[in-house]
């Protein structure tokens, strides 16, 4: 693979060349990070259209925002957050999906692709109704429009159709699965992350593939990932 990445480290946002992975730009400043603290990059996806998103996490839950990057500068579209996750976008590109993970709930926004402009957010999914452990992690969307959702510290990734209902749970082999992505030359192989995060040593012992990069073959293919646009 060669080319170039964009990429969010915790102080900003840079394109690194690949496959040598060296810095290829002066990069764009996280506005939420100051004299190496503050909110962290998070999660992070392009549009439709090719323009790139990401959330902010804050250690406490608190004062995290979700952006937009426009020609090379972060515009806040949603404050008030604690960690900003689950950025996904419908096939049809109407709809923008996010989760603030401490709620436990995933968002719905009428989304414009021209204009990368959000309406008004309202409760999609709640894993309370739903009664499923763990918080709404990283997720994708497939080509149906089903939402597959990473639950950490609920043990399973949870697969939920277009109006929220959910159709389907899969068990992941360790506690906290953080993120997924479809992959394979026909996008139905479903790569799931995980991690050894607030896991003591007994507990690594008991799930030795937690921190593995996991894969389940599904029977409905993915949506392939947009290209970053150069605006």
């Amino acid at each position: 693979m060669r080319g170039t990445e964009r990429v969010a480290t915790a102080p900003g946002l840079t394109h690194l060349s690949l496959p040598s992975g060296e810095r290829c730009d002066p990069g764009v400043s996280n506005p939420e990070w100051r004299l190496e603290g503050g909110n962290r990059f998070n999660d992070g996806r392009c549009d439709p259209a090719g323009r790139f998103w990401v959330g902010t996490l804050n250690p406490d839950g608190r004062d995290a925002s979700l952006y937009r990057l426009d020609d090379e500068r972060l515009v806040a579209i949603k404050r008030g957050l604690g960690i900003a996750n689950g950025l996904a976008f419908s096939p049809d590109g109407r709809w923008l999906y996010h989760t603030d993970s401490p709620s436990r709930q995933v968002m719905r926004h009428a989304f414009d692709v021209g204009t990368g402009e959000i309406g008004e957010g309202e409760v999609w999914i709640d894993l309370d109704m739903h009664d499923l452990p763990g918080v709404p992690d990283g997720a994708a969307v497939d080509c149906d429009g089903h939402y597959w959702s990473a639950l950490y510290g609920g043990a399973r990734v949870a697969r939920f159709d277009p109006e929220g209902r959910l159709v389907a749970q899969y068990p992941v082999p360790c506690p906290n699965p953080t993120m997924v992505a479809f992959g394979g030359e026909d996008l139905r192989t479903l790569y799931i992350t995980t991690a050894t995060q607030d896991m003591d040593a007994e507990a690594r012992r008991r799930y030795p593939l937690a921190g593995s990069l996991l894969a389940l073959e599904v029977e409905t293919p993915g949506l392939a990932e947009p290209c970053l646009a150069r605006r």
